[in-house]
């Protein structure tokens, strides 16, 4: 099994299935919360300058990244996430 699936994997084989977003759990983007770009590569490596098409998505995961071609944009998302998750815990 490969890694991007090993939490989808454990939640589909647990109590909490019942619970998932998309029932039918299909291979589309919404069937896995998983977002991977097939059309510009085999998976393509996301950038930097995949940011806004990477947040604006309605997935929670993507795939594929690598330090060594662009850390840049691992950075700007943990970046991203940390203040999204700020935000939430202030409005408590």
């Amino acid at each position: 099994m490969c890694d991007e699936m090993f939490l989808q994997t454990i939640v589909y084989n647990s109590s909490f299935k019942d619970k998932l977003y998309d029932k039918d759990y299909d291979d589309s983007c919404l069937g896995n919360q998983r977002y991977i770009d097939w059309k510009r590569g085999t998976p393509y490596t996301f950038r930097n300058e995949d940011f806004e098409e990477l947040i604006n998505s309605n997935c929670l995961f993507a795939r594929k990244f690598n330090e060594k071609i662009d850390c840049k944009i691992i950075d700007r998302l943990l970046e991203y996430v940390n203040k999204e998750k700020m935000g939430i815990e202030k409005k408590r």
